[in-house]
């Protein structure tokens, strides 16, 4: 009845088209949509950023974790 955490991740697309969640990207912009829909929705959810492959910089870590901490939030008001 209950979502109790969403992971979001970024993908890799293959020339055939096919996506396979690599989580080795950022989030596509269609998920953080699909994220802010839910989260209006189902209210705040806890949320984990996943970025477990070619890792970047901290800071961009950081920018998609404030990300969804943002739309996260919007949810709540």
């Amino acid at each position: 009845d209950r979502v109790a955490q969403v992971h979001l991740a970024g993908h890799t697309t293959l020339p055939s088209g096919f996506r396979i969640d690599t989580h080795d990207q950022p989030v596509p912009d269609r998920v953080w949509s699909l994220y802010a829909e839910l989260t209006r929705r189902a209210g705040p959810i806890s949320t984990l950023v996943e970025w477990d492959d070619r890792i970047p910089t901290w800071e961009r870590l950081s920018e998609e974790a404030a990300t969804a901490r943002r739309i996260r939030d919007a949810a709540a008001r």
